[in-house]
């Protein structure tokens, strides 16, 4: 949706899979940018990890725990400007779940109150670094359950425009 909103002014990339946990994009962001572009190139870097990190197994805990997922973000955070030494970062907040609609609670588990911990320890590590925070979270929560496609997407028609535009 992105891509297609911003045609004629600007080039859009993004990886083809699925960057799920912090720590993996840690380690392949860089091939990531790499792959798809001239990283000297880049203007801006719009990223977001913590859904994954925040998820909750048979009643445990998250499973990165938030002063890891922190270090992780100040070190993606650096490995993008090394990577794309031009660039603007900006980092998306995780967006809220809708907690109701997980089927299997006491398997798996993604808590809003975990996302809002998270949330809060990235602002403090982008706002040390510069980094410009979008408050996808806030944009997410004003939706109508309706925006929602299953339990933690957004990929509704509703969900998307409103998720693209804040973007």
């Amino acid at each position: 949706y992105v891509r297609g909103v911003l045609a004629g002014e600007a080039v859009v990339y993004y990886p083809s899979e699925n960057c799920r946990f912090a720590q993996y994009v840690l380690r392949y962001a860089h091939e990531w940018i790499e792959k798809e572009c001239n990283p000297a190139c880049v203007d801006v870097v719009h990223w977001n990890a913590g859904l994954w990190d925040v998820s909750r197994l048979y009643g445990e805990e998250p499973l990165l725990p938030i002063a890891q997922y922190a270090n992780f973000l100040e070190r993606i955070a650096d490995r993008i400007f090394r990577v794309c030494p031009n660039a603007r970062q900006i980092f998306a907040l995780t967006t809220p779940v809708v907690e109701e609609q997980f089927m299997h609670p006491e398997q798996f588990m993604r808590l809003n109150k975990d996302i809002e911990a998270y949330n809060y320890a990235a602002c403090n590590v982008m706002e040390r670094l510069g980094v410009v925070v979008n408050d996808l979270y806030s944009a997410a929560k004003a939706l109508p359950k309706s925006a929602w496609s299953d339990s933690t997407h957004l990929y509704t028609p509703l969900g998307t425009h409103a998720l693209g535009d804040a973007v």
